[in-house]
Formats: C-alpha cells, sequence, structure tokens
C-alpha cells in the first residue's frame, strides 16, 4: 500500500488528492480521512480524486459506491437520492412502462378490464 494512502485528507487535501493514483470512480476522500471513501447509498461520484459525493439524480437510485446512476426500473419510480430500485413502486391500478419515473405521477392508470 502506498505511503499517500495513509495521509490524513485533512493535512493538505488538494495536493493528497493530486498524489493519490486516480482510485475508483464511486469513491471520495471527506476531510479528516486517511483514503478513498465508498459513497454512501444515495450519492454518487463518476469523477475521480474527489471530496464529495453528489446527490443521486432523481429517476436514478445509487448503491453504496455508486459511480454511475441507475434508472430506476419500470413499475417504480426514483426520488433524488434514492438508495434502492424498489423503493417507491407504482400504486396497484397503475403502470409505469418505461424506466426512469420521477414522481408516482408518472406511474398510469390501468385501463379498466
Amino acid at each position: 500500500m502506498s505511503s499517500i494512502l495513509t495521509l490524513n485528507c485533512s493535512i493538505d487535501q488538494g495536493l493528497l488528492l493530486s498524489k493519490i493514483s486516480p482510485y475508483n470512480t464511486g469513491s471520495y476522500c471527506p476531510t479528516g480521512s486517511s483514503g478513498p471513501t465508498p459513497c454512501p447509498a444515495g450519492k454518487y461520484t463518476n469523477a475521480t480524486r474527489t471530496v464529495t459525493c453528489l446527490d443521486c439524480p432523481i429517476g436514478h437510485y445509487c448503491v453504496l459506491g455508486t459511480s454511475d446512476p441507475v434508472p430506476c426500473p419500470e413499475g417504480f419510480w426514483c426520488p433524488v437520492s434514492s438508495t434502492a430500485a424498489n423503493l417507491h413502486p407504482c400504486a396497484i391500478g397503475t403502470f409505469l412502462n418505461t424506466t426512469g419515473g420521477q414522481k408516482a405521477a408518472d406511474c398510469l392508470s390501468c385501463s379498466p378490464g
């Protein structure tokens, strides 16, 4: 393990991040940490050498360590910072036949019969 990764990020955040070899996207180096940390669920980063993670965008979900937000599957909708695909299903009697649903109103009423 490189000794640069054992340095405290708060010593010189910019210098440390510029010397760390690119680590996986989906990780960041928070102030005071000793090295890269996976982005928490509901957040992501697709950049390397970053100090923060971004909120998972509406219509997507982000699990721990996400680098590319995943579109919400058919039949579900995902608000900002969603942590899983199946948290917000369309209500009974409604459906969504596309991915990336953003709100309950995106679910359409089923036809009678």
